[in-house]
């Protein structure tokens, strides 16, 4: 059989919801609503969708963003941390195919652990998270091979030995991706992370597409997207 690929796709904007004006909390921190993750997750789905239908890549995409004020909390699709975990842990892929999956959202760190903050509860007002541990946890169980990559302010935590931040691959970043995140080279896990560790990750990067647009997103995101020749 033919390489198979699934990308999952993670975005949140971290919107207040309903009437709120009130920032989302997680752990007693606030968490503030993010301007281009949005754009970061919708362009980088396009751009890896077109990659793979150009090179005749067998692939299916799963979207798990949350937008605006009123998020459907029942969708199995909504980026809560279970509901991520719950995704990757039904699969079903073979050796020989790759997972890919993108987050576009905040990171915090707690004692040194990184946690990706996802969708908030039912009652709208405290973020969920995922931690690097769980998230590793259940992508090493899978049996392909997988690309991860990371756009959240100290997501070089994600896991030390096998991240990439944009310092070690700049120079070669055509390279790295095409064996990455194409093929996957001989590695069972590869991460790529827009950060290291104890820095924070930056958006407001304003970017112009072909068709004469232009939209902000995050510099992490940017270089992926050119690098895919999508701008």
């Amino acid at each position: 059989d033919e390489q198979k690929a699934i990308i999952m796709i993670v975005g949140l904007d971290y919107s207040p919801k309903g009437e709120s004006t009130t920032s989302l909390k997680w752990g007693g921190y606030n968490v503030p609503k993010l301007n281009a993750t949005l754009n970061d997750s919708k362009e980088i789905a396009a751009a890896i969708d077109c990659l793979y239908k150009d090179r005749n890549i067998e692939h299916d995409m799963i979207l798990m963003i949350s937008e605006g004020n009123n998020p459907d909390y029942s969708s199995s699709l909504y980026p809560s941390g279970t509901n991520i975990l719950n995704q990757i842990n039904n699969l079903g892929l073979d050796e020989d195919d790759l997972f890919v999956f993108y987050f576009a959202g905040h990171g915090f760190l707690k004692d040194s652990v990184l946690n990706l903050i996802t969708g908030e509860n039912y009652e709208g007002t405290q973020c969920t998270s995922l931690s690097a541990t769980d998230l590793m946890e259940s992508i090493n169980s899978l049996k392909c091979r997988s690309a991860i990559l990371i756009d959240a302010c100290y997501s070089g935590a994600f896991d030390p030995k096998n991240s990439s931040t944009p310092e070690s691959f700049s120079s070669s970043l055509e390279n790295i991706f095409e064996e990455r995140i194409v093929v996957a080279g001989d590695n069972k896990l590869s991460v790529l992370a827009s950060a290291k560790w104890n820095e924070q990750s930056w958006e407001g990067y304003n970017i112009s597409f072909k068709d004469g647009t232009s939209e902000q997103h995050g510099q992490f995101s940017a270089r992926l997207l050119a690098v895919l020749n999508w701008t």
